[in-house]
C-alpha cells in the first residue's frame, strides 16, 4: 500500500486494502522486534 492515496475511496480495491493492511502488519512486527531491548 501507499502511505497516502489521493483515489476516491471507491476506487480502492480490496487489493490495496489488503496491501495497506499488510504493510501495517509487517511494520508492527519489525518494530515490535527491534524495540524490544528497550522496553521495561
Amino acid at each position: 500500500g501507499r502511505g497516502f492515496d489521493f483515489r476516491p475511496g471507491a476506487v480502492r480495491t480490496y487489493a490495496d486494502d489488503l496491501a495497506s493492511k499488510d504493510s501495517i502488519h509487517r511494520a508492527e512486527l519489525f518494530m515490535r522486534k527491534n524495540l524490544k531491548p528497550f522496553s521495561k
